[in-house]
């Protein structure tokens, strides 16, 4: 009976990554520039911003990065932009800003909309021409107050919002994540296989990673004021630790063993 709901345990984990795999990949969302600032055709002083209000609605936290742009490609001499932080899912908006440290002419900005993970899912764009070619300012210009009130949300989120993956890290990232997409299914047979052949002290210690997934299973699925999103990618970066600890102990089991069987033929 034990060995069977063991084995239960086992296969919901694995159905509820099929299920969740689906949903990481569609996001539901909408988003738009609804408002800039300054207007088109306007000169501004260099490291002076220029600043998108964005709109959007997501079932997903979502980052926002600008991109200034001349006859539809990026410009990145000179340019400096906002950081993607992390904002929060459901209805609300976000400030995104470009400049300049020399003399450039933009005719559009874009925005890539990114997701938790930095990977791009969307894009956004607003023809807009401005310059870049008055002195520093030693003072801010003048901003309306939607600036202002989107500069102080963000400070906030910066401070309270928990973001799991704050910086990009393509390379290593990207190794990071094959690795934990191909360990789950070795992680899944090893698991079932170790809970059906051992025995023992042996199968306590081959349910140590679930006893450990149990809990994330229960923030999933009521959620613990955490996206469910997060709480299944948190699960997938789990996956090679756990992969990892059951090698461990099928090498410790063989040595162990191997030690008894050659202190039995000593004797």
């Amino acid at each position: 009976m034990m060995k069977r709901c063991l084995l239960h345990i086992v296969l919901a984990i694995i159905l509820l990554m099929a299920v969740a795999a689906p949903l990481l990949a569609s996001p539901q969302l909408s988003a738009r520039i609804v408002e800039f600032d300054p207007k088109p055709g306007a000169s501004l002083a260099f490291y002076d911003k220029l600043f998108l209000r964005i709109s959007y609605e997501s079932d997903i936290p979502l980052r926002f990065q600008a991109i200034p742009m001349r006859d539809g490609q990026p410009l990145e001499y000179g340019a400096m932009g906002n950081k993607p932080f992390l904002q929060e899912s459901g209805k609300d908006e976000a400030l995104a800003w470009v400049s300049f440290s020399n003399a450039t002419h933009i005719d559009e900005v874009g925005v890539n909309v990114l997701d938790t993970e930095w990977s791009k899912i969307d894009h956004l764009s607003v023809k807009i021409d401005v310059i870049w070619n008055l002195p520093k300012r030693e003072e801010r210009r003048p901003v309306p107050d939607w600036v202002s009130r989107l500069e102080k949300k963000e400070e906030y989120q910066l401070q309270f919002v928990f973001d799991p993956v704050p910086d990009r890290k393509e390379t290593i990232y990207d190794a990071f994540f094959y690795l934990s997409v191909f360990s789950i299914p070795f992680y899944a047979f090893l698991q079932i296989q170790f809970l059906r052949r051992w025995r023992k002290r042996w199968r306590e210690l081959a349910f140590i990673p679930i006893l450990s997934i149990i809990p994330m299973l229960i923030m999933s699925v009521f959620g613990l004021g955490m996206e469910f999103r997060l709480w299944v990618i948190f699960m997938f970066r789990g996956m090679p630790l756990a992969l990892f600890y059951l090698l461990v102990l099928w090498f410790a089991k063989k040595v162990s063993a191997r030690d008894i069987a050659e202190s039995s033929s000593q004797e």
